[in-house]
C-alpha cells in the first residue's frame, strides 16, 4: 500500500522531534491538540467547515496532520518517531439539520470534532519493526499477513484487531532496501524513505 503523494511533499522537510501524545480514534481533537499542540495543517484555531461537506458522514470533513512528533501508534508502549495525519468528523446531533446561510459551520470546536481514522507514517530499522512485531501479542490481534512484490516497493500487509474490540488496524512495512526512488521535481528537497505505513480505525458499535 503506498503512502499517498500529498505526504511527500509535507514530509520533504521533516526533522523529528521528541512530543508524546495518548489519544486515539473515536476521542476529541481537544485530546490531541492538549498533548501535541496546534497541527502543522494551518488550523491556528479550529476549522470553519462547509455544511454540505459535513453532511456526508462516510467522508470526515477534517484532515489534520502533526510533523516532527514521537507517537505511539498502536498503544502499547512502543514510541515511533514520524508524521500523524488523523481525519476528525463531527457528532451528527452537532450538524445543523438546515443549510446556514452561508453554509458554514464554525468555528467547530476541537472538543467537537472526533478522530475516525489515524494514519502514522515513519522510517524504521528491522529490529524496531521486530520489536513492534513483539509487542502486539498483548495488545491486538493479528487476522492476516500478506506479502506484496509491487514493481516499486515490495512490503508486508497486516490486517490486526484490538484485543478489546474496539479498533481495527493495517500495518504496512518493508525493508528499506527494497524501496526504489521515485522521481521528485527539480529543486525539491529528497524526501525521506518511508518504510512504516499503521492505519488505527475504531470499530462502531
Amino acid at each position: 500500500m503506498m503512502v499517498r503523494r500529498w505526504m511527500i511533499a509535507a514530509l520533504a522537510s521533516a526533522l523529528w522531534m521528541p512530543a508524546s501524545a495518548v489519544a486515539f480514534p473515536g476521542e476529541p481533537a481537544e485530546a490531541m491538540v492538549n498533548h501535541l499542540g496546534l497541527p502543522a495543517s494551518g488550523y491556528e484555531t479550529p476549522p470553519v467547515l462547509d455544511w454540505e461537506h459535513v453532511q456526508d458522514l462516510t467522508h470526515p470533513p477534517v484532515r489534520i496532520h502533526w510533523m516532527n512528533i514521537a507517537y505511539d501508534p498502536l498503544k502499547m508502549g512502543q514510541t515511533l518517531h514520524g508524521v500523524l495525519v488523523v481525519l476528525y468528523g463531527m457528532d451528527h446531533k452537532n450538524i445543523p439539520a438546515k443549510r446556514p446561510k452561508d453554509g458554514k459551520i464554525g468555528p467547530v470546536p476541537w472538543k467537537s470534532l472526533f478522530s475516525q481514522r489515524e494514519v502514522f507514517l515513519a522510517q524504521i530499522l528491522p529490529d524496531q519493526f521486530t520489536a513492534l512485531k513483539a509487542g502486539l501479542k498483548e495488545h491486538w490481534i493479528t487476522q492476516s499477513v500478506t506479502h506484496y512484490d509491487n514493481p516499486q516497493r515490495k512490503y508486508d500487509l497486516y490486517t490486526l484487531q484490538s484485543s478489546d474490540g474496539r479498533h481495527r488496524a493495517q500495518i504496512s512495512y518493508s525493508e528499506l532496501d527494497t524501496i526504489k526512488e521515485f522521481p521528485i521535481p527539480p529543486d525539491t528537497p529528497k524526501p525521506p524513505k518511508l518504510n512504516l505505513w499503521i492505519q488505527v480505525d475504531q470499530i462502531k458499535p
